[in-house]
């Protein structure tokens, strides 16, 4: 597995990258994960559009879904349908893709599971203000979580307990958490973690206007293992 981070920051974009797009490129597939704001610009960087095998929104707000109103103008150009993965609501934003010629639209429920090319691929519910699903991703004994945006609950402790690599929101730190229900902080990322037992963390979701130091400051409180902060252009291997 090979995990491009096109885009990390939210709720808005940072001058050196978009917010929220992550490529995986599995046995020869490529899934993408979120479309936020500018990331198409970085997806082109690492392949080309036309071989994008498949498009996964965890939600459907803004920042993790705004480049693709733009790439449907392309799909349009180049004729190419692609599966697109997507919770039904809120019902106002599903309603501008969900009949487009340039979309295969499969509506994401609980304990939903798709195989492409011998890959395994799995959603969960998480808890944030609208519908959000956390992606798995499995193959070859690897195993792969992005969690969308979520706080802390039951089912994203089920659901990235043990896996090899997670991809988790840490939008806030802990002394702007206060009782926002909508992101975990840094160190309750790091902190849930390490309770479970990832192997490997990487925080996303970040805000630009925050120092890169102050998140992983607060993501040590959290942790001792080693944490990794995304980064746009990132490439990591899983």
């Amino acid at each position: 597995m090979k995990l491009h981070i096109l885009g990390c920051y939210g709720p808005v974009s940072g001058n050196d990258g978009p917010t929220s797009s992550y490529l995986m490129e599995v046995n020869n597939k490529k899934i993408l994960m979120d479309i936020g704001s500018g990331s198409l610009v970085n997806l082109q960087k690492v392949c080309r559009i036309e071989d994008i095998d498949m498009i996964i929104l965890s939600h459907l707000h803004s920042d993790h879904i705004n480049d693709l109103f733009v790439l449907r103008y392309y799909l349009k150009l180049i004729d190419k349908k692609i599966p697109l993965y997507a919770p039904n609501s809120p019902s106002s934003e599903f309603d501008r893709f969900k009949d487009k010629e340039c979309f295969d639209v499969k509506v994401l429920e609980d304990d939903m599971e798709v195989e492409l090319n011998d890959i395994k691929i799995s959603f969960l519910s998480t808890q944030h203000p609208v519908d959000t699903f956390m992606t798995k991703i499995e193959y070859d004994n690897k195993i792969f979580v992005y969690s969308g945006d979520s706080i802390v609950n039951d089912n994203l402790k089920t659901f990235i307990k043990g896996v090899d690599f997670a991809l988790l929101d840490g939008a806030f730190l802990s002394s702007q958490k206060l009782n926002r229900n909508t992101h975990m902080s840094s160190y309750e990322a790091a902190k849930t973690a390490k309770e479970i037992k990832v192997k490997k963390l990487m925080i996303t979701h970040l805000a630009p206007f925050i120092d890169r130091k102050e998140y992983l400051f607060d993501a040590k409180k959290g942790s001792d293992e080693e944490i990794l902060l995304a980064l746009p252009m990132l490439k990591v291997e899983i």
